[in-house]
């Protein structure tokens, strides 16, 4: 029944994705396809993975021939966080929804490493080990978690880095929230904010960099930090201003997109470790945009709308073209594009989820989604 459903959404997936619809008008539906010969590598690539049926299911395959990618739903109760090993999804970093991290290897699970003791919290509230986000680097090698519990406000919070089985984990940076009276005992800040937390990670394609999209308290919305395995946690540089960002597939330069330094929504490309060197897209400053990415070929997409006021988006290029119909009917609440930027998984505020094309596609997944479920991209290797 699972291999069935599996092979269904491949066959919709290939019938919806191969057909290119140009601009908003995506009323065009291409034909039904039966799983052409074009997706059959990918899926024999799929199967290889060994997805234990029980712990994750595919909601759909985009059949890019460079890179096939597939979007994973975590069908296992009660899941906060779910991070799977890029080379192996058999493997995954997962946090309950008691704030309980374990790093699973088939069935068999393991807790944090040193220095992190293996004792359980008595609740969430006194979690001394509450990990809110995580991410692996291509080779699967190094994990980085964010650990953040804003009851405690201790100088352990903040981000970690360690290789499974090789090291245990070290602290390369601190968070600072709000209410935190010991901060400026345990790092020295450079610039504002005063106030800090990270909140998501992102690894560099090489897997030496550290993407952290960061809170900031002075103007109350995220920036961002690069960091190395072994930035020194002591010590905080200046945050950079821009909302949203993202690697560009060689690791040399960031796609930074939302509200930039003069608060007006932006999409460019900026020089890794400058903090300023933008070359702004055409579309920056004429809608709201956010979570940009670029492409192999250095094409610039985002999520944008004409107003800035709450709403649906869609996909825009960095010409302002705009390629799809709206999203769904409210707000985007949860965005994930494919490893080839070819395709993003966007949940709205109402609870519905879709895939959508640069191709000019919208379709549907929140049936086999489900409400509040967490899912993740993988790229099918070869």
């Amino acid at each position: 029944m699972v291999r069935e459903k599996i092979l269904r959404l491949i066959v919709v997936c290939l019938a919806v994705f191969t057909g290119v619809v140009a601009g908003p008008a995506a009323a065009q539906q291409p034909a039904a396809t039966p799983l052409a010969d074009a997706g059959a590598p990918a899926d024999q690539r799929l199967r290889a993975l060994q997805l234990n049926p029980e712990v994750v299911d595919v909601v759909a395959m985009i059949p890019n021939t460079m890179l096939p990618s597939a979007l994973l739903r975590v069908v296992k109760p009660d899941v906060a966080v779910f991070e799977p090993d890029p080379t192996r999804p058999s493997r995954y970093a997962q946090v309950d929804t008691f704030g309980t991290f374990t790093l699973f290897t088939g069935e068999q699970g393991e807790g944090l490493p040193a220095p992190f003791t293996p004792f359980a919290p008595a609740d969430r509230a006194s979690n001394d080990k509450l990990v809110t986000a995580a991410a692996w680097t291509p080779d699967g090698s190094t994990l980085a978690i964010v650990v953040d519990n804003p009851e405690r406000l201790e100088a352990s919070e903040g981000i970690y880095v360690w290789e499974p089985g090789v090291t245990g984990a070290n602290q390369i940076f601190h968070n600072c929230r709000p209410g935190a009276a010991n901060c400026l005992f345990f790092v020295s800040a450079q610039g504002e904010p005063a106030n800090w937390y990270a909140r998501s990670l992102s690894w560099s394609p090489d897997g030496e960099q550290l993407l952290a999209r960061v809170w900031m308290s002075n103007v109350e919305r995220d920036g961002f930090v690069v960091l190395t395995r072994t930035s020194d946690r002591t010590q905080r540089g200046p945050i950079c201003p821009y909302q949203y960002s993202a690697w560009t597939p060689d690791g040399k330069q960031l796609v930074v997109s939302g509200r930039g330094e003069t608060g007006a929504a932006v999409l460019g490309l900026m020089t890794t470790g400058t903090c300023s060197e933008v070359a702004f897209a055409r579309v920056s400053g004429s809608m709201w945009l956010q979570h940009g990415v670029a492409d192999t070929n250095g094409s610039l997409f985002a999520l944008g709308r004409a107003s800035y006021d709450a709403g649906p988006v869609y996909i825009v290029d960095g010409e302002g073209s705009v390629l799809t119909e709206p999203i769904g009917a409210t707000s985007p609440s949860e965005v994930q594009w494919n490893p080839t930027a070819d395709a993003v998984f966007v949940r709205t505020e109402d609870g519905r989820s879709y895939i959508a094309s640069i191709s000019g596609q919208v379709i549907d997944v929140t049936e086999f989604v489900g409400e509040g479920v967490h899912v993740a991209w993988i790229a099918l290797a070869g």
